[in-house]
């Protein structure tokens, strides 16, 4: 989901996350103009922290940490590939997030900037260049 949710010190890689859901989309939209939707499908995945080497470093506030638990990667790679077979077009993990993300959204930016500090967004990614 972090093409809806942004954070400080991670402009460049939020950016190429919403460019990949952007792409998605208007790909999506091609295909199915050209009706080639019975040949080609894609699958947005829009994971939260997955528990891996990446992000092991990040510092999120305890409270964000008991709503949202890190991704297992195993269950998540499962997860992705039942996701594809079945020919999902977006998927969000955890599935929460398939409400909170376009509820955000809905929210006056000030609120939202408020909402986005208290849960880590504006300094989580400190603790991985400490």
């Amino acid at each position: 989901c972090v093409a809806d949710m942004y954070s400080a010190g991670l402009t460049d890689y939020v950016a190429s996350k919403a460019a990949l859901a952007a792409f998605h989309h208007c790909i999506r939209l091609e295909i199915r103009k050209s009706q080639l939707e019975e040949y080609i499908h894609t699958t947005l995945i829009m994971p939260y922290l997955l528990d891996s080497p990446m992000f092991e470093n990040v510092s999120m506030p305890w409270y964000v940490n008991l709503l949202f638990p890190r991704l297992e990667v195993a269950a998540t790679a499962e997860r992705i590939a039942c996701a594809i077979e079945s020919r999902e077009l977006v998927v969000r993990l955890p599935r929460i997030l398939k409400l909170i993300c376009p509820l955000l959204g809905l929210l006056p930016w000030r609120f939202r900037d408020f909402v986005t500090e208290i849960a880590g967004g504006r300094d989580a990614i400190d603790s991985m260049h400490a």
